[in-house]
């Protein structure tokens, strides 16, 4: 489980090490690393830049840009997958998101029950809405936990 950047880390240990997961759930996810070079700061370019993995911008690299990119993985997925957004998310624009889920759909991962999303609609906090105190963010836990104890205790 994880929310922002730790829901990308998330996104990669059910991608690249499924078998060790039962189930797993981000909220916010950084999901679309080329739309998120373009939509971002050129500081925030650079620090991807930056690290050795990426060996330079997206413009002069896209390799691994696109290998370490959720949507690239879609039909990858094989852990079930909760996805909880914000359309008013100021850090990780709902057009990354809305590119993980159409990915997904078209995939096919939506009605194999593998991938399952919601947005929500200009909640409290945006990027941060499921981590304040508000109707969203314990309808979202709420979710999350509901999400998980299917998964892990089937038997219940």
């Amino acid at each position: 489980m994880g929310w922002s950047h730790g829901g990308f880390i998330t996104l990669h240990a059910i991608f690249r090490r499924p078998e060790l997961f039962k189930v797993a759930v981000a909220h916010v996810p950084v999901a679309d690393l080329p739309t998120r070079m373009k939509m971002h700061s050129e500081g925030y370019r650079r620090t991807f830049a930056a690290q050795k993995g990426y060996g330079g911008t997206f413009e002069q690299n896209p390799k691994p840009y696109l290998e370490r990119s959720p949507i690239t993985l879609a039909r990858e997925l094989k852990v079930p997958l909760l996805v909880h957004t914000a359309d008013n998310d100021q850090d990780v624009f709902i057009q990354e998101n809305h590119n993980l889920r159409d990915s997904m759909h078209v995939a096919g991962k939506d009605t194999a029950g593998l991938y399952t999303y919601k947005e929500w609609h200009n909640p409290p906090g945006g990027h941060e809405f499921s981590r304040v105190d508000t109707k969203q963010a314990h309808e979202s836990w709420t979710e999350s936990v509901a999400f998980l104890d299917a998964r892990l205790h089937p038997e219940r």
